[in-house]
Formats: C-alpha cells, sequence, structure tokens
C-alpha cells in the first residue's frame, strides 16, 4: 500500500534516511532552500524512532515503518481520548464510546495516509495523554503546604511534563 501523492510519508522517510546516514547535525542538501540544517525541518523522535527499528528489523525499509507508525499512532490517541473522555465525564461508557468513534472515524486516516507528515501524526497522538496527565495533576493538588504533598504535585506533574516535552520533541517544525 502506498500513500496518496499529496501524502509527505516520504519526506520523513528521507529525512529519517538522511539522520541514519549522517547523523542528528550538518546541513539538509536536498532542500528547496538550498542547505538547511537539519534541525530547522524535524524533531528527533520520529527519525530516532524510525532509526531503531530500521536497526532491530534491517530486513523491513523506512518507508514501511512510517507506514506501521501511523495506525499505531491513530490507536494511541483514541486510547488517549478515550481514557480523557472517560476521566473528565467519570462514566466508562462515554470513554469506550469517544475512544471507538475517535479511531473509527476516517478524518484521522484521512488525514494520517494522505494529508499530514507523520512528526504531525505522531503529536497529535500525544495530545490527548498529555492533557490526561496535566489534569491528574491539577486534581491531585493538595492545599497543604507540607514536604509531602510537595512532592506528591512534583511526582504527579512529572509525566505531564515529560510528555509536553515529547511533544514539542516530536513536532518542532
Amino acid at each position: 500500500m502506498y500513500p496518496a501523492q499529496t501524502s509527505l510519508i516520504p519526506i520523513t522517510v528521507s529525512l529519517a534516511r538522511f539522520v541514519e546516514n549522517n547523523g542528528f547535525g550538518g546541513t539538509y542538501p536536498y532542500w528547496y532552500l538550498g542547505t538547511t540544517p537539519f534541525n530547522y525541518l524535524t524533531g528527533p523522535v520520529v527519525p530516532g524512532v524510525l532509526i531503531n527499528l530500521h536497526k532491530l528489523f534491517p530486513g523491513i525499509s523506512l518507508f514501511d515503518f512510517s507506514l506501521f507508525l501511523i495506525p499505531t499512532s491513530l490507536f494511541l490517541a483514541s486510547t488517549g481520548w478515550g481514557f480523557f473522555a472517560w476521566y473528565l465525564s467519570k462514566n466508562r461508557g462515554v470513554g469506550i464510546f469517544a475512544g471507538v468513534l475517535t479511531f473509527l472515524f476516517p478524518w484521522h486516516w484521512i488525514s494520517g495516509l494522505a494529508l499530514s507528515e507523520l512528526s504531525a501524526v505522531v503529536a497529535s497522538s500525544l495530545v490527548p495523554w498529555v492533557l490526561f496527565a496535566f489534569m491528574q495533576t491539577q486534581n491531585s493538588n493538595v492545599k497543604s503546604q507540607n514536604y509531602n504533598s510537595k512532592l506528591k504535585t512534583f511526582k504527579n506533574l512529572l509525566p505531564a511534563t515529560f510528555l509536553f516535552g515529547l511533544l514539542l520533541l516530536t513536532n518542532v517544525v
């Protein structure tokens, strides 16, 4: 299966192939603006994931890993929206409905396979998890100012900060 001609998946594959051969530094010579510093073109997360998968399974192409990463990201996003809806509504049925609806509606699939760049698809799949982790932090905030409550707030804020940083690194462009 090959994506539509409007897809930006081949760009991600070529950027990952460049990183695999030259590392994350340097200038990317095949850009319409001339030579461009590579860090201006994409974040390190998606090319890093593709390269590590390619090192683990060298018989599978980077393009196939890209096509595998899209449904994986869409599943991660729909699961995240389901958990987030469940958390907000306090109703498991609403969460399951939101997760299944998010996974089955076609606009994510059309956008992921035909219109979007892979880093944007992966970054958008992290959004519900960042919101979920942030809401967990806000609801566990204790009014008292003792050491244990501050430590608990820090432990709850750490996943939200990590996921938000990963979201930013995924789609730096």
